[in-house]
């Protein structure tokens, strides 16, 4: 008896560690540009994992639940009395091939595990696609014996937020070198400035107004001077809309080759070295 409680608890204390992101995911029918959430999953060594997903399908109770005091995930469809086209959330985790993947239908709100196991060190993906004419709200919860060897964040500079008050909410702050101005950034879907309002803060307190995206189109932002850059939302007094789903993204630089050149414009075998972000400098090694 003993022994297996050691057990237990050895197993326990192997999972005691965990990282969480909440993310959320517009469906295939509403016709987004942005048509699944990425999420990256690294991993400094070898180590058990446990993934865990919180309402990876559809809860229809979910909707405006807050109104009576409940808990509100961000699941909504746009269906007038129900409607009849399926709902349906799927996820994959992959790293070249498919490690393991669920699809989840319409349920209450609930703790599934996608996967438990062992996995070598390295970079996995994981996806998230909605099917239907709505959204689905969800959390991930990675789970390994040592935060230190593991991250789960967002892929490729693209995030969604689910705006759903008039105080301003924070959607992401960048902290800018001076090697790394002018930055861009964008917003999509934020249905005009009666929908949604957006504000940037500046390093030395001061703010001023961002203007926002209509239907499903993007506003980009420059930034053009380093330090802090701190961007709100909120949703007008009078929007319509109970909530706004918004999308960001990364502008980052095009990728630049170097390639060094006589007068008569044949190729010199000089070594090169490339640094900068946005403002970038060649120097002939």
């Amino acid at each position: 008896m003993k022994y297996a409680l050691f057990l237990a608890l050895l197993f326990a204390s192997s999972f005691a560690f965990a990282d969480e992101v909440k993310g959320i995911v517009p469906g295939d029918a509403l016709g987004w540009e942005i048509d699944e959430a990425v999420m990256t999953l690294s991993l400094g060594q070898d180590s058990p994992v446990k993934l865990e997903i919180y309402s990876p399908g559809f809860d229809p109770d979910d909707y405006r639940a807050a109104l009576d005091g409940l808990e509100e995930l961000g699941d909504e469809h746009y269906q007038k009395n129900g409607g009849d086209t399926p709902l349906a959330g799927e996820f994959v985790l992959e790293n070249g091939s498919t490690i393991a993947e669920g699809r989840y239908e319409v349920a209450q709100h609930r703790w599934e595990t996608l996967y438990e196991g062992t996995l070598e060190r390295g970079a996995y993906t994981l996806r998230s696609r909605f099917f239907g004419l709505g959204k689905n709200a969800f959390v991930v919860r990675v789970t390994t014996p040592d935060p230190e060897i593991s991250s789960l964040r967002f892929a490729e500079g693209v995030e969604l937020f689910d705006v759903r008050s008039d105080e301003w909410t924070k959607a992401f702050e960048a902290k800018l070198p001076r090697e790394g101005v002018p930055a861009r950034y964008a917003l999509y879907d934020g249905d005009g400035a009666g929908e949604l309002e957006a504000k940037v803060v500046l390093s030395d307190g001061s703010e001023r107004p961002l203007n926002v995206s209509e239907d499903l189109e993007w506003q980009v932002w420059e930034f053009r001077e380093p330090g802090t850059y701190t961007v709100y939302l909120r949703q007008p007094k009078d929007a319509y809309q109970y909530s706004n789903t918004v999308a960001t993204k990364t502008l980052y630089p095009e990728p630049i080759e170097v390639e060094v050149v006589d007068v008569l414009g044949n190729a010199l075998d000089v070594p090169t070295d490339l640094t900068g972000y946005s403002n970038r400098t060649v120097t002939l090694a």
